[in-house]
């Protein structure tokens, strides 16, 4: 089964993971499920409707009827996107609003667990021995690791490093406020 994984950084530094969440459906599959329901009105509106460049599920982003809530949660799913510290404790937040405005009942749901990891990182007695500066995920494992860098002739290649690569996107912008 697929897994989302979530990286953290140094200010300059590689992309580690940090931790996993054993079922991808409770992550981005989760907010984008709901997501397709309540402005689709079909929970596999997002599956089949996903082309990229604005069309179909994606254009969502750009919707004024999206609550704060909604919009910077669905671009916490978005491929190459990563919180920096300052926000972590917000993110964490938003997170958690997310579940109180779409309940799990039955389904799978990772988003309060990453929030408490988001907490944690947040906090200075996180022990890993560095400073987290910035949080990004690989939302499913059967996707190539968007945190690993290749070259055209770099068959092996190395882990993202920030300071080093082009920088991700961020999931607050200053219009967010």
């Amino acid at each position: 089964m697929s897994r989302t994984v979530m990286f953290a950084a140094p200010a300059s530094g590689k992309m580690v993971p940090i931790a996993e969440f054993h079922n991808f459906w409770g992550s981005a599959a989760y907010v984008w499920t709901n997501l397709s329901r309540k402005y689709y009105n079909s929970d596999s509106y997002w599956m089949t409707h996903g082309r990229v460049g604005g069309e179909g599920f994606w254009k969502l982003l750009k919707d004024p009827r999206l609550s704060r809530t909604e919009l910077l949660v669905f671009r916490a799913t978005c491929d190459r996107v990563a919180c920096e510290r300052k926000r972590f404790r917000e993110l964490a937040e938003l997170f958690r609003d997310f579940v109180r405005l779409f309940p799990p009942e039955d389904r799978a749901c990772s988003l309060l667990r990453q929030a408490s990891i988001l907490d944690w990182l947040a906090g200075d007695n996180h022990g890993l021995g560095w400073q987290p500066e910035w949080v990004g995920w690989q939302q499913t494992t059967l996707a190539e690791n968007l945190w690993w860098i290749r070259g055209k002739d770099d068959e092996e290649g190395r882990p993202y490093e920030f300071g080093r690569d082009e920088p991700p996107y961020g999931i607050f912008c200053e219009d967010d406020e």
